[in-house]
């Protein structure tokens, strides 16, 4: 009897970012930023106790927690200096796309949505005449009406 031989998808890489901040759903793209990630941490019970033989499901025991940074050129003080200074909070997506189109208008994407995030780093001191380039760390939270974070994807994949 012959073994069926594996198939894989093609590997698609989200290669484009696109940053925007501002008021929620109408935020606008930034320039200047380098990278950016983001974390989201899920606080789960994984040492319960089971019946022999058993494993519980882990249940969760604390807040959902979302950090992350952006390394960023300062082209503009009001994008991150200012925010950091007056501890303004805003709206931040983080949007990684690909060239190659799915259907019409649609490309494989990844994107979070932060209704409301705080930048946190200090802001940096100007030390000479080169690009002020800093990594600015953010931390999400909850807002009343639109939540934590909101990710969205769009894919090839036809079944979960």
């Amino acid at each position: 009897q012959a073994l069926a031989s594996p198939s894989y998808v093609a590997y698609v890489p989200m290669n484009r970012l696109a940053v925007k901040l501002g008021s929620y759903g109408s935020e606008a793209a930034i320039t200047g930023v380098r990278s950016a990630s983001i974390r989201i941490e899920r606080a789960q019970d994984v040492e319960r106790p089971a019946a022999p033989g058993a494993s519980p499901a882990p249940i969760m025991n604390g807040m959902v927690a979302v950090t992350g940074s952006l390394t960023v050129d300062f082209e503009n003080k009001t994008y991150f200096s200012d925010r950091v200074l007056t501890e303004a909070s805003t709206s931040l997506v983080l949007e990684w796309t690909n060239d190659t189109v799915i259907a019409s208008t649609y490309y494989p994407m990844l994107r979070f949505r932060c209704p409301q995030v705080r930048f946190m780093e200090p802001v940096p001191e100007v030390s000479g005449p080169e690009i002020l380039s800093a990594t600015v760390a953010f931390t999400a939270y909850k807002d009343a009406t639109n939540g934590k974070v909101i990710d969205d994807y769009i894919s090839t994949d036809t079944t979960l």
